[in-house]
């Protein structure tokens, strides 16, 4: 069975995210590869007022979830991929693990 390349384009609300979104859809395309596409949502100490992180963790969810879908479209608009989509949750001081 031959490997397949994913590419990884870490979506954030830097310049660069139109570049990386780009290279990614034409080298998969090249390569017959896959694209993942994975959001970070930090936050902090969850036991300090867990209601109101609870509130904010949901909104950052859905604003990941939709600036996933639409970096989606571009990317099936440009190379017909249709990528993976990821959202992994941390607090800001800690590692964050990315299992694929």
């Amino acid at each position: 069975m031959k490997h397949r390349s994913k590419f990884l384009v870490i979506v954030d609300d830097s310049e660069e995210l139109r570049v990386a979104v780009r290279f990614a859809s034409i080298r998969a395309a090249n390569t017959k590869g896959g694209i993942i596409l994975l959001k970070i949502i930090e936050h902090s100490d969850p036991q300090h007022w867990q209601s109101v992180e609870e509130i904010i963790l949901q909104e950052a969810r859905d604003e990941a979830q939709e600036k996933l879908k639409k970096w989606s479209k571009v990317i099936n608009d440009l190379s017909g991929i249709t990528p993976e989509l990821s959202i992994k949750e941390g607090i800001a001081s800690e590692k964050i693990i990315i299992n694929f």
